[in-house]
């Protein structure tokens, strides 16, 4: 019982995280504690023989220890990151990967968690959703920016990448009952779309697309997947030809930037914390001189603001490109454990909150922002919902 309200209080504490941490600013460090205290549970019962770990996770974590020594290879090498900012950008890379292992170990009561759950989300849709819809009329302090002469709305998040990561968490949730919440999904899709973000918009396009599917009983394959795909990337034209092909922007200078240094530093990357993660912020890596990146207002050392905006990027840097292929097996893995655990009461919500993972990781770096603790929680309970007819996927495919 006790484990259980924590897990809820922590799920909506980190909803609002921002807003918490400016009146406690100790609360900035809670996701990393909670995560750090879960890991070292799970190898304490893994090393005492009380735990055993499926397969796909195992491989897991051994992607991410190869991994972690291609790094660990750049930074010795090229010695552009001191020993310190190294472990904490090594923990920042995998947290959410550990956590997504580690959290599997606690036994709770999933049904009632998911029930007070879904009637706290119920009653958050109807405030976001009724602000949104004032936010349209009145300028009531909830707008980002202005697009098409439009408000694109943040409720009272800073930005509204981190709202429609919380919607999106949300409606995943909700879907679990989708007759009975029918009316919230809508309101909650509505919501993503005065955003006015074209990832957004694209999942919200990629929802209504898997619950076509899914209800036509179409396998999800490789097929299904690269349709999915290019409807993100249809939805989200705009946003892309102006994030990823205009090279003014700070984003196409880090990708630009990210395909240099792999070449230069062929074929480790130059190392943990070296471009484009959080403590590089802090430290302003040497790179950035480098490159010439200092030079772009919102990526220079006064300004860093967009140091952080790229994910993949970040990968292929720091690791170089064999290390990204490693990464794309350890995102690989990951689905395929989720997949292991899909029944006809979460299929829906599972993949489609694992897609947007994938497209929030290509426009930002969601797994490595707070945000993402949301996610990871939510798909956790998603992955312990059951019927009473569980309809369990074959753990060796990946795609059928």
């Amino acid at each position: 019982m006790i484990l259980e309200g924590v897990f809820i209080i922590s799920i909506l504490l980190m909803m609002f995280h921002f807003n918490v941490s400016e009146y406690f600013s100790l609360f900035n460090y809670f996701d990393e504690i909670f995560c750090l205290l879960v890991i070292i549970r799970y190898f304490i019962l893994i090393f005492n023989g009380k735990l055993k770990s499926t397969k796909n996770q195992f491989y897991m974590l051994l992607m991410i220890l190869i991994i972690s020594i291609i790094g660990l290879l750049g930074n010795i090498m090229f010695e552009y990151q001191r020993a310190v900012y190294v472990a904490i950008d090594f923990f920042s890379c995998f947290r959410m990967f550990f956590l997504y292992i580690c959290i599997q170990s606690f036994n709770i009561d999933f049904e009632r968690i998911t029930k007070k759950l879904n009637f706290i989300f119920k009653v958050l849709t109807i405030i976001i959703f009724v602000f949104g819809i004032v936010n349209l009329f009145v300028n009531i302090g909830m707008t980002y920016d202005l697009r098409y002469g439009i408000r694109s709305y943040t409720f009272i998040y800073s930005n509204p990448g981190s709202l429609v990561t919380t919607l999106i968490a949300m409606l995943a949730l909700l879907n679990l009952d989708y007759k009975k919440n029918r009316v919230y999904i809508i309101l909650n899709l509505f919501s993503i779309i005065f955003t006015l973000r074209g990832i957004g918009i694209a999942c919200c396009g990629i929802y209504i697309l898997l619950k076509f599917i899914l209800n036509k009983k179409i396998k999800i394959n490789f097929i299904s997947w690269a349709f999915m795909l290019i409807v993100c990337a249809f939805l989200g034209k705009n946003q892309l030809e102006y994030y990823f092909f205009n090279q003014e922007t700070p984003r196409s200078l880090m990708i630009e930037k990210s395909i240099e240094i792999a070449v230069d530093y062929f074929p480790f990357g130059t190392g943990f914390g070296t471009f484009g993660s959080d403590v590089t912020k802090k430290t302003y890596s040497q790179l950035y001189y480098d490159y010439n990146i200092n030079e772009n207002y919102w990526l220079s050392r006064e300004n860093p603001s967009l140091l952080t905006d790229n994910y993949w990027p970040m990968i292929l840097s720091q690791f170089g490109i064999i290390g990204m292929i490693l990464v794309v097996i350890l995102w690989i893995l990951m689905y395929k454990d989720i997949s292991f655990k899909l029944n006809s009461k979460n299929n829906i919500s599972l993949i489609f909150i694992f897609v947007y993972m994938i497209v929030a990781c290509i426009a930002a770096q969601l797994l490595a922002h707070p945000d993402c603790f949301i996610i990871i929680m939510v798909i956790y309970i998603l992955c312990n919902s059951k019927e009473n007819h569980l309809e369990v996927q074959d753990e060796k495919n990946l795609f059928n």
